[in-house]
């Protein structure tokens, strides 16, 4: 065949044309390329060739360049696009992965390259790892939202700091008596709207973050790190946002009551002047006060009124003290791992390498029994290394973030303040300990 093209006239259109297999200059031009793209594909490949079976899977996928997805991938980021047309869409961690065709848990490396190929498609994800946010497990709320296409991992400024702050402990007043009201979402939604001194690009990071932790609301022990970081004046206008969000159905419940009474000591403002913004609200709002019981109606009306935010001069406040920047832009660094950590035993444990019957401990503050040795083995020392005390909690089948927030929780619920401080080290109220050494 090629034999016959040999000696078939030559159009007139490709004379002039350069013969390649004589000169060397182009053919190493486009060999370049061919090895060029060998190595884009090198990694695709390799992966295939141990895993076989992940072909058309997002954890293949993502050693592909976007434009070469398979057909179905590419449906299926576009179905995810048209929906967040509409606003944020709430889901898991898991049932997206599971939607892409993941065959398991995602590295973190990977999860930054789904978020930048979500990125290109005019997707965003809350919370983002790229910004310092923890990697999400299976069952964690994740949210998806509309934002213009863009290659650039996204930027976010102190004020967006604070917002979160403001949207987190709003998140959990509106949950406190079970789901939040459709007024008290959109009272959320259309304060962070008005937020002018952020970004139109941060103010719907924060909605869709606020749908997040309506969805799974961040625990006090949690924000307790993040309030001490702020001037008396920014709390001050915090608190009064949160009474807002608490009255805006109309009516505050007990269990709201009770969850701003904690919320006001975190901010160190006297419970006394919860009482009187409470009133004062509830008079703005033309509504007879608390009650546990919610109308099965709200009018619109209770949205727009009320107390007058002014999120311009939280800025301003902001900015008044340098070492605020610094505090807050730790609190959402991603924590490293940790080298392998020293073993250190529980007097459980120990008793029962020396063949003896653990000694039952008692109760402590209302956690179960795990918690409590977790509790008692916690205040023994100032302070422990984080390695240390993923030792003590794994010794007890526990995780050592939850079990350090139930601790937390409890001691909050039962004396007002949280038993640890930090997480790396891990310093403990001495306090504290010596009452339940009492």
């Amino acid at each position: 065949m090629f034999m016959a093209l040999s000696s078939a006239p030559v159009p007139g259109f490709l004379s002039g044309l350069p013969d390649i297999s004589a000169v060397s200059g182009p053919r190493k031009k486009l060999q370049s390329l061919v090895d060029e793209c060998a190595d884009d594909l090198d990694a695709y490949s390799r992966y295939l060739g141990r895993n076989p079976e992940a072909k058309g899977s997002i954890d293949a996928n993502l050693l592909l360049p976007a434009d070469l997805w398979p057909d179905d991938a590419v449906s299926v980021v576009k179905g995810l696009s048209r929906e967040v047309e509409g606003g944020p869409v709430v889901t898991t961690f898991g049932k997206l992965l599971e939607r892409l065709s993941s065959s398991g848990d995602l590295s973190r490396d990977k999860v930054v390259s789904l978020l930048a190929a979500l990125a290109a498609a005019g997707i965003a994800l809350e919370p983002d790892v790229r910004l310092g946010a923890r990697m999400p497990k299976a069952e964690d709320a994740v949210a998806l939202f509309s934002m213009p296409p863009s290659a650039d991992i996204p930027a976010v400024s102190d004020n967006y700091v604070v917002g979160a702050l403001m949207v987190d402990l709003a998140a959990s007043i509106a949950t406190a008596d079970g789901e939040a009201t459709d007024v008290e979402i959109d009272l959320i939604s259309r304060e962070v709207d008005a937020w002018s001194h952020l970004t139109a690009e941060e103010r719907a990071r924060l909605k869709a973050h606020n749908r997040v932790q309506l969805a799974q609301p961040p625990t006090m022990a949690g924000l307790k790190k993040r309030i001490e970081a702020l001037t008396k004046e920014v709390r001050r206008e915090i608190a009064l946002f949160l009474v807002q969000t608490a009255n805006a159905d109309g009516v505050v419940s007990p269990a709201e009551v009770k969850l701003l009474e904690k919320i006001y000591r975190l901010l160190e403002i006297d419970s006394q002047q919860l009482y009187s913004d409470l009133h004062q609200n509830t008079r703005a709002e033309g509504h007879g006060g608390v009650s546990g019981k919610k109308p099965a109606s709200p009018s619109a009306g209770n949205v727009s009124a009320g107390l007058a935010l002014d999120p311009a001069r939280i800025a301003a406040l902001q900015k008044e003290t340098a070492r605020v920047s610094a505090m807050l832009a730790d609190v959402f660094v991603e924590e490293q791992p940790v080298v392998q950590p020293p073993v250190v035993q529980t007097e459980v444990v120990e008793a029962e390498e020396r063949g003896e019957d653990a000694q039952p401990v008692g109760n402590v503050i209302g956690l179960d029994e795990a918690h409590s040795m977790f509790l008692r083995t916690l205040v023994s020392r100032a302070s422990w290394s984080r390695a240390e005390l993923s030792s003590v909690a794994l010794d007890l089948e526990l995780m050592l973030d939850g079990a350090i927030e139930q601790v937390n929780e409890a001691a909050l619920d039962h004396w007002d303040e949280p038993v640890t401080d930090g997480d790396d080290p891990v310093e403990v109220n001495q306090e504290l300990a010596q009452r339940l050494e009492a």
